[in-house]
């Protein structure tokens, strides 16, 4: 059975509309506009009930579909084992929406999500949801996703856009083979559109399970498949990644905390990707002083890393030492950063990268302090060889016992746009002292629009969980933040789900200043930071550092009737 509803009006609005109830099991129902060419383009609205569920094998469809005007998109609509389109010029989703399919299709020219709730009730109801983009007149065919989005199934979210993807807020599966599959370029074949390639830009952590769960693809050639990444979610995993193999593609998809001394082997001569997905390791911590090439990575030949922010790293080696990169060649770093501290024993030290060769870092920064018993220590890099450093900073301090230090770059031998050091922190004499600027001037850059303001923040308070970045820029969805989410205020308060978020609290920014906070969740012995802060063994057997210890707290804080189980003090 066909069920098939279709308006043309000529020059006037097409409108159809279904409020009541449409079952058309086995078969197909359509409602749709013709009015691809006409001057004012048609409204198609489901407020009612629709039903194409499949029988004998008989594959049912639901289509709902203005050409060149509004869809718009409520009630429910159920297609069992089928297939549900809704597709216009632009399609609003309320909600209350509720789609049952095997597959559901957005197709829009463009998309924001700003409320993800219908996506996810399908997506838990065990439906495949693919929000994909067109192109018409002026639209750029971007899919913005402005909400978090979270779902329990083994079902894939697949995010397909003509020209750039922006995740701007979270996105979970929570279950084993809850997968994401992200399309952009799509426009072309090579994913050029104009003449700029198409990105992915991770603007918020991507949070997904061990396995093989997240798929990229650029362009639209139909001749090349999806790029298969491999996610990991432990230290052991992240340690045992592949090297000598450039088909190889990792993913990080969720933080690591490290601890102990010397936990860190350098990965060597690594040519793959790694994609961060807006996450961090922390605590990596190397102590090889007589041995080269040391960082996360020791050694790099050809490979691409991103979305990666290492906290808190304490890296000594001999040659080439950085703590995302001991020696980067041929290889590409975007949207990563590093804190902590860099020490060779004889030369090439940097933040991030200790010789960078023939390679590119973009929109990454350092802080810390780095320093070479030799020469050649740089805050970001130490030495720059036939490459290019563009939008990029370091903050810290930076020495030599022999030559060329350099607030940003120990020695330039390449190309550096728009990358600076932070001059009010390294006071010192630099080699590169043309690169100081105020922590006011290079927050300029990203206020000014020299630096993508949508990679780019400045304002602490204004992040979603806050960012203590001692007034400098930090990168959208990957500098770590003090709390999961939240602004602090009572109606959109800092959100606390383990024991590092918790102490957060006596940040200096943040202990006396009337915020507002919730526990999400119950902690205890099992939760993340428990060894390190609330544990006997904490703060060398002190346990926990109460909040308000300094100072006193000024601020609420609501449990949401969860406990905290386990906190351990000792400090008579």
């Amino acid at each position: 059975s066909i069920v098939n509803l279709i308006v043309n009006k000529g020059v006037l609005d097409a409108m159809v509309e279904n409020s009541g109830t449409i079952i058309a099991d086995g078969g197909e129902v359509y409602l749709t506009t013709n009015a691809v060419n006409e001057l004012l383009k048609g409204v198609v609205n489901n407020t009612g009930i629709i039903e194409a569920n499949s029988l004998d094998g008989l594959m049912g469809k639901v289509e709902v579909f203005a050409h060149g005007g509004t869809v718009e998109v409520g009630g429910t609509i159920e297609a069992k084992d089928g297939f549900v389109e809704t597709s216009g010029k632009e399609v609003l989703i309320k909600n209350t929406t509720k789609v049952k399919a095997d597959n559901w299709l957005i197709d829009p020219t463009n998309i924001t999500i700003d409320d993800a709730s219908a996506y996810e009730t399908s997506l838990n109801a065990g439906t495949n949801v693919i929000i994909e983009t067109q192109v018409a007149g002026s639209e750029d065919g971007d899919i913005n996703v402005n909400d978090e989005i979270e779902w329990n199934t083994a079902k894939t979210l697949t995010l397909k856009a003509h020209n750039n993807i922006n995740i701007n807020k979270e996105i979970t599966a929570t279950n084993d083979d809850g997968k994401l599959s992200l399309h952009y370029g799509q426009g072309s074949i090579d994913g050029i559109i104009g003449s700029e390639e198409a990105k992915y830009n991770v603007n918020a952590a991507v949070n997904l399970k061990a396995g093989d769960n997240l798929k990229t693809k650029l362009g639209n050639d139909e001749t090349e498949s999806e790029t298969t990444w491999t996610v990991l979610t432990d230290k052991d995993a992240v340690q045992g990644m592949t090297v000598h193999n450039s088909s190889k593609n990792y993913a990080l998809g969720s933080n690591l905390t490290l601890s102990g001394e010397n936990n860190w082997v350098p990965l060597y001569i690594f040519k793959g990707k790694f994609d961060g997905l807006g996450h961090t390791i922390s605590n990596v911590h190397i102590n090889n002083p007589s041995k080269p090439y040391q960082g996360l990575f020791g050694y790099t030949d050809g490979a691409t890393i991103k979305n990666i922010g290492l906290i808190n790293t304490n890296i000594t080696g001999n040659n080439y030492v950085g703590s995302l990169v001991g020696y980067n060649k041929n290889s590409t770093i975007i949207n990563s950063y590093s804190t902590g501290t860099v020490t060779s024993q004889s030369s090439y030290a940097g933040g991030l990268v200790g010789y960078n060769n023939n390679s590119t870092i973009t929109n990454s920064y350092s802080t810390g302090i780095v320093t070479s018993q030799n020469s050649y220590a740089g805050g970001l890099v130490g030495l720059n060889s036939d490459s290019t450093i563009t939008n990029s900073y370091a903050s810290g301090t930076t020495s030599v016992v022999g030559n060329y230090a350099g607030g940003l770059v120990g020695l330039n031998h390449s190309t550096i746009t728009n990358s600076f050091y932070d001059k009010e922190t390294n006071q010192a004499s630099m080699y590169d002292a043309s690169l100081g600027k105020t922590k006011a001037e290079i927050t300029a850059l990203v206020t000014n629009g020299t630096w993508d303001t949508n990679i780019w923040g400045t304002n602490a308070s204004e992040a979603n969980g806050y960012v203590d970045n001692n007034s400098l820029p930090f990168l959208k969805g990957v500098t770590e933040t003090l709390f999961k989410s939240g602004f602090g205020t009572v109606l959109n308060p800092y959100i606390i789900t383990n024991w590092t978020e918790l102490q957060n609290i006596n940040n200096s920014n943040i202990l006396t200043n009337n915020k507002y906070f919730n526990l999400a969740n119950s902690i205890d012995n099992t939760t993340s930071g428990y060894s390190n802060l609330a544990s006997s063994t904490a703060n060398s057997n002190k346990g926990w550092e109460p909040i308000g210890n300094s100072s006193q707290f000024r601020g609420t804080f609501d449990g949401l009737g969860n406990s905290i189980d386990g906190l351990y003090i000792s400090r008579p």
